[in-house]
């Protein structure tokens, strides 16, 4: 069986080049959209930030600097 790897939700939303957590907790950004293709491994949707929870995939685990519960959708 073929595993597809899924993609490093805690490196991307993590990375300073993105400020993911930086730009929701300054209310700049409600939610993140990464376009990517069939089995590229995102998830078509999941949550990071406080009390995160099942959003049609686990929820972005920590560590992560995010104040406020922020959508990650994986369109493909």
């Amino acid at each position: 069986m073929h595993q597809i790897p899924f993609y490093n939700a805690i490196a991307i939303v993590n990375s300073p080049a993105f400020d993911i957590c930086g730009k929701a907790n300054r209310g700049e950004i409600d939610e993140v959209w990464i376009y990517n293709g069939p089995y590229f491994g995102f998830f078509e949707s999941s949550l990071v930030g406080p009390n995160a929870f099942r959003y049609n995939s686990p929820p972005v685990a920590m560590p992560h600097t995010c104040n406020r519960l922020i959508p990650i959708m994986g369109p493909t």
